[in-house]
């Protein structure tokens, strides 16, 4: 009784290992892949006209996940019952190559969709993706888009630029690095944008782009505009700044953008610059104001003019650069840091270059 008893569990041991493990194939050519014997020496990976996949290049930190959004069988319930905690290692899987069955994928109630495929190893997993969220399954990406971004060369961002396009990111997925800095990246739309907004100036169109590359651009289709900004991670607080807003018909309108952001209101109606020792107060001016989570916001706009370019060209290039907001009974002071002035000079520039 005893005999039987270890047998059997010895049988149950056996099968749970089964079930947490790629399953092998001898080859590639049936659509209904399931319970099939190891693999041989016989296997030969000929995924034909099947559309292929490769298992995505990860961050430093994040390799040490490996990959997950996975099963080794395909679910029967939904992807969280039965295979939310599978994973494969990073080292051993980044780059390798796969395709997809022609099997029936599995669809949960949750939008999860699992689809069968065989890798270039022989084994035989379930992908999954999600009609819900992006970024379920964002690690395998399609051998095409894998070949376009292993295969980049480096090029100039605009021609003669000293700005080069060095490859893609791998914290966002679609969007090209530059070299002139190394926290933000573009997409290819906002690249088109930046070579179409330096093409306009023929003759400084170089340095535009290269002033370009270092600042926010965001395209609105639906108005046919591409706005460029300071970049938000440079200005998390108050900043005195410019903005332009570049029309595809051919219109630039720049124009200086003043923020207060705190936790109280001064309910600001003019403000004054120090810049070493240079003294400039605005005029009475009418502040927008919004508020969330215990924060305010109080700004204003207005169209840059030689005015605001001397007073602004002072702030970017002094030793310090200050802002008083003055409201209706208080005032709150705020000094420029390096980055918001050295991003400033670089504005200024631009504001010159496309005039």
């Amino acid at each position: 009784m005893k005999k039987n008893i270890l047998f059997t569990a010895s049988l149950l041991a056996l099968s749970a290992c089964a079930n947490t493990s790629p399953q092998k194939v001898a080859t590639s050519q049936s659509s209904n892949l399931t319970n099939q014997k190891p693999a041989t020496s016989a296997f030969v990976y000929t995924p034909g006209d099947r559309e292929e996949f490769v298992f995505g290049e990860m961050l430093e930190g994040l390799q040490k996940f490996g990959y997950g959004d996975l099963c080794f069988k395909m679910p029967t319930r939904s992807y969280a019952n039965d295979c939310i905690l599978n994973k494969l290692p990073y080292e051993k899987y980044v780059g390798k190559r796969g395709y997809y069955t022609d099997r029936k994928p599995f669809i949960d109630y949750s939008g999860y969709v699992a689809k069968e495929a065989i890798l270039e190893t022989g084994e035989t997993i379930y992908l999954v993706t999600s009609n819900k969220f992006k970024h379920v399954g964002d690690k395998i990406i399609s051998l095409a888009e894998h070949e376009k971004i292993s295969n980049f060369q480096p090029v100039p961002i605009y021609e003669g630029s000293s700005v080069l396009l060095t490859g893609y990111s791998k914290i966002s997925k679609g969007y090209l690095n530059v070299s002139s800095q190394n926290k933000h990246s573009y997409n290819e739309t906002q690249i088109k944008k930046i070579r179409d907004i330096a093409s306009r100036y023929p003759k400084n169109g170089q340095k535009i782009a290269d002033l370009l590359s270092t600042l926010k651009i965001d395209y609105d289709d639906f108005e046919g505009r591409t706005v460029v900004s300071w970049m938000p991670y440079n200005n998390p607080k108050s900043y005195l700044s410019i903005k332009f807003i570049f029309k595809d018909s051919g219109e630039v309108y720049p124009f200086v953008e003043v923020l207060y952001k705190a936790d109280d209101w001064l309910f600001i109606d003019e403000y004054s610059i120090s810049a070493d020792g240079y003294r400039w107060d605005s005029s009475k001016r009418t502040f927008d104001r919004d508020n969330s989570g215990g924060t305010i916001w109080e700004w204003d706009t207005d169209s840059l003019n030689d005015e605001y370019i001397k007073v602004l060209s002072k702030m970017a290039n002094a030793k310090s650069s200050k802002i008083r907001f003055r409201g209706r009974q208080y005032y709150a002071d705020y000094e420029l840091t390096s980055s918001q002035k050295s991003e400033l000079a670089s504005l200024i520039e631009l504001a010159n270059l496309t005039k």
